[in-house]
């Protein structure tokens, strides 16, 4: 890949519109390398088309009946590639940038969804592109790990309290 103009699908470009279609292409390699590297999680969504957002996870259903953290609070990659299933749309992003969109997102309860059709449900919060604008200011508040978990654990006491409440089993013994 070549960086700068391309004459047969780049305009003759200002000095200031070269300098960012550069940042453009260097960020795109930086991805690649990402890739080729295996420090980028991709997720594939099958409803990006239809809702114009992207489903983001943080809990499974494992095979012992409790959900656990998973996705977003587990992630080691430094950066995220959504891809529009059946569609070439991809949208990559840092992982630090996600973790401000989707506890943005998170604030909005109508944002919380449940993925019931696999052998593993899950649960995400759904970010749209607005999430990721708003979030995108470097004065926006950087992810807080041990406020994170903390939030994480009281959604497991909810996630007992509710079991009990149907007349589910409470903590395993």
């Amino acid at each position: 890949m070549s960086i700068g103009y391309e004459p047969r699908w780049d305009i003759p470009a200002l000095p200031s519109q070269f300098r960012r279609g550069s940042w453009g292409e260097q960020f795109v390699m930086n991805m690649r390398e990402k890739i080729l590297n295996g420090s980028i999680e991709v997720k594939t969504d099958a409803h990006y088309i239809r809702t114009q957002r992207w489903y983001v996870e943080y809990r499974q259903l494992c095979s012992d009946g409790l959900w656990r953290p998973s996705g977003i609070y587990l992630t080691e990659a430094e950066s995220w590639a959504f891809v529009a299933e059946n569609h070439d749309i991809i949208f990559c992003v840092g992982t630090a940038h996600l973790k401000r969109a989707f506890r943005l997102a998170g604030k909005d309860k109508k944002n919380w969804k449940e993925c019931k059709g696999s052998d593993h449900p899950t649960k995400g919060i759904v970010v749209d592109h607005n999430h990721f604008f708003l979030t995108a200011d470097k004065a926006v508040a950087e992810y807080n790990a041990e406020d994170d978990f903390a939030r994480s654990v009281e959604d497991c006491y909810a996630e007992i309290r509710d079991r009990v409440k149907k007349g589910g089993p409470g903590w395993p013994a």
